[in-house]
């Protein structure tokens, strides 16, 4: 238990760092592109919540969902650890309002960024009415089909 306790500590402290290092490096972009005596509004983060992701039985693994609104945009990230996929599988991330209702869409499929898994899902519309964040196991033969296969990784804002 303290392993996952420091692990979702880990994701917090990354992500935070990864929102100050965004935000520091446009103000950067903007100072750069700033004319003299203009001053330019730099946006920050709106709405941020996180989940904590946790396996479900017969699954190893755990991780951080994250979603925020910036520049208009509705925002989530996903970061889990996860064993690699095994042949003719990967990883797919979902939002879900209502499972029974099939009310969800894929956030795309999870790349392997080091040693995490990480999908990146941006969207004009806001979808924070879809609580909760589920990571499958899909077989490539099916591609992404918008058919969630075996549940993983679930976990609700």
């Amino acid at each position: 238990m303290m392993k996952r306790q420091l692990m979702f500590l880990s994701l917090v402290v990354i992500l935070l760092i990864s929102v100050v290092a965004v935000n520091i490096l446009r103000k950067r972009e903007d100072l750069t592109n700033r004319k003299v005596g203009q001053q330019t509004p730099t946006p920050s983060p709106q709405r941020i919540e996180s989940a904590q992701l946790t396996a479900l039985p017969g699954y190893d693994g755990g991780g951080l969902a994250t979603r925020y609104l910036l520049d208009g945009k509705f925002r989530h990230y996903v970061e889990v650890d996860l064993p690699v996929a095994p042949n003719g599988k990967f990883y797919e991330g979902w939002l879900v309002k209502d499972e029974e209702k099939s009310e969800y869409f894929s956030t795309g499929t999870l790349t392997k960024a080091g040693e995490k898994f990480v999908v990146n899902f941006e969207s004009s519309d806001e979808r924070y009415d879809y609580s909760k964040v589920v990571i499958t196991l899909e077989t490539t033969a099916n591609g992404s089909d918008a058919k969630p296969e075996d549940h993983v990784l679930e976990g609700n804002f």
